[in-house]
């Protein structure tokens, strides 16, 4: 699996959040999904700009459970909209890998490639980027140790 290595300063996210695991996550992240581009995060319409889908407060690795945000970037004193969380992303190393094709079976794909990569993963946090101007590519960004 190919990736590259980045370091990223720290960047404040606001969004929809949600308690889950892979096992739970076709019935849990799909429709949070659904929650978004139904107007759940309010402000620019969902299509203008990234949108981020950030995986934190691991309880251990890939199997067990995590929170999942999906939001946009903020300022960092900016204030929380009701009924969303706030995640401050800290500065980390990083593998990127990029998810190819036809979304989300591409996505899918892509995570269960990297779950059986070996890669040194800090399951810290992690974060996908959706950007509408290449809506057929994900960056996965994969703390590391």
């Amino acid at each position: 699996m190919e990736h590259r290595s980045e370091s990223l300063p720290a960047f404040d996210l606001a969004g929809l959040q949600i308690r889950t695991s892979n096992d739970k996550a076709m019935e849990t992240i799909g429709p949070l999904w659904g929650r978004v581009y139904g107007g759940g995060l309010g402000g620019a319409p969902v299509g203008e700009g990234r949108l981020y889908a950030v995986y934190s407060n691991y309880e251990s690795d890939h199997t067990g459970e995590y929170d999942f945000l999906i939001g946009r970037a903020v300022q960092a004193d900016a204030d929380t909209p009701e009924g969303q969380a706030h995640l401050r992303v800290p500065n980390q190393n990083y593998a990127v890998v990029k998810a190819k094709g036809e979304m989300p079976g591409a996505l899918v794909q892509t995570w269960m490639q990297i779950w059986e990569a070996g890669l040194p993963r800090a399951f810290t946090t992690d974060f996908e980027i959706h950007d509408p101007a290449t809506p057929d590519e994900v960056e996965i960004w994969l703390a590391v140790k």
